[in-house]
């Protein structure tokens, strides 16, 4: 059953075009808690994977072979090389899976994959990435640099949390945590079914995500902008430093959310909200703000250990369509910050051309924005990477 179940959820990635997470959130809350782990495993494990389970059948499928079929076959090789599975389970495990048809094609390929060590010829298949975003990166990078990020994107994740300071945590040491610093932790069990995580005592926010704010040098009485402020986590961690804040999104049913575990952390009261289009400039807000946060709509290419499915989503026209809509928003963001105030954009992907380019590019058309300081947080390796830039405005 957790075989099938993470099957149908693979086809709908790989097939359908759905977002892993979306597909396993809709599929697994019929599904028994004791069940979800493998499934999750199974599906997470063949999507960061896929290229290179698919290389171990090189010889032995065409490339004209169905999907479907590649898929029963990674899911296989993904138990072999990876959860050490008896090749006697995944073999008649995964031959179950197949049409009659093709029953006896996979359970002569799988056989023969018994004896065979995990290779591959190319580096880009190593990592599982599609040709031309692995091209795309090299020329980006050294290629020790590039192996470094793609290695550690390729690993698990872990689930960060943060403390709500706001609500103080009565007694950390019957949820298990190990801290971090002052305000991160990392916990033995998933927490996000106690009630202390339902009642706003702490939430989820990756490590290397937490250092963003920082870079604004907030005060209590800043006038702070999140201009694409969805799923939240940056603009509460400005509000443990900020008495007000505007928070803004497209869509309104992102603000929801928001607004949702605003109340739940008891921040909503200092939050407005706005729903504003943030690539065009509404004149109501222009020069009103003296910090601004843009967490710029992105690629993802620093967050692939948890959404390992967006290379396979990934188009190179997305990547040159999401420049344009970068740049549209930093203009906005230029109009909304006061003479003398601090602007930070990041994003969440490792393409330059997204990054260090594109602030670049603004900098040669806004001449009195100067650049303080832009890096790839790099804190911790089996978190996220985030590309930050700190501008300020002349006065």
């Amino acid at each position: 059953m957790q075989r099938e179940t993470a099957y149908q959820i693979l086809k709908d990635v790989m097939i359908n075009n759905d977002y892993a997470n979306l597909s396993l959130r809709k599929t697994l809350k019929d599904v028994p808690l004791i069940k979800r782990a493998f499934i999750t495993e199974l599906v997470y494990g063949v999507l960061r994977n896929f290229d290179l389970l698919l290389y171990q059948f090189t010889s032995l499928i065409k490339d004209n072979t169905q999907l479907k079929i590649k898929l029963i076959l990674a899911m296989a090789a993904y138990e072999k090389y990876f959860l050490n599975q008896d090749p006697y389970v995944y073999v008649n495990e995964y031959v179950k899976l197949a049409h009659k048809n093709t029953k006896g094609f996979i359970n002569a390929t799988l056989r023969r994959l018994n004896a065979q060590m995990l290779y591959a010829k190319d580096e880009y298949i190593n990592h599982s990435l599609p040709k031309w975003l692995y091209e795309l990166l090299r020329k980006q990078y050294s290629k020790d640099d590039l192996d470094y990020f793609m290695t550690n994107l390729n690993k698990e994740p872990k689930v960060f949390y943060r403390l709500n300071p706001h609500k103080k945590l009565a007694n950390p040491n019957d949820l298990s945590i190990t801290m971090l610093d002052e305000r991160m932790f990392i916990a033995k069990d998933n927490l996000v079914n106690t009630r202390e995580f339902k009642d706003g005592y702490f939430y989820v926010q990756d490590y290397n995500s937490s250092f963003i704010t920082d870079y604004l040098d907030l005060r209590a009485d800043d006038s702070f902008l999140d201009l694409c402020s969805a799923p939240g986590s940056k603009l509460f961690n400005a509000l443990e430093i900020v008495s007000k804040a505007y928070a803004n999104d497209l869509y309104e049913h992102r603000l929801k959310l928001i607004k949702d575990k605003a109340q739940c952390l008891k921040v909503d009261d200092k939050i407005t909200y706005l729903n504003l289009d943030a690539s065009t400039i509404d004149d109501r807000y222009i020069e009103c703000f003296n910090k601004i946060l843009l967490d710029a709509p992105c690629s993802g290419l620093g967050v692939l250990k948890r959404k390992p499915d967006l290379k396979y989503h990934l188009k190179p026209t997305d990547l040159d369509d999401l420049i344009v809509l970068q740049k549209k928003i930093l203009k906005t963001a230029y109009a909304y910050l006061k003479k003398g105030g601090t602007l930070v954009y990041s994003t969440c992907t490792l393409n330059t051309k997204e990054n260090d380019r594109q602030i670049k590019d603004f900098i040669l058309s806004h001449e009195d924005m100067k650049l303080l300081d832009d890096t790839i947080i790099r804190k911790r390796d089996d978190s996220d990477y985030f590309y930050v830039a700190k501008l300020v405005k002349k006065g």
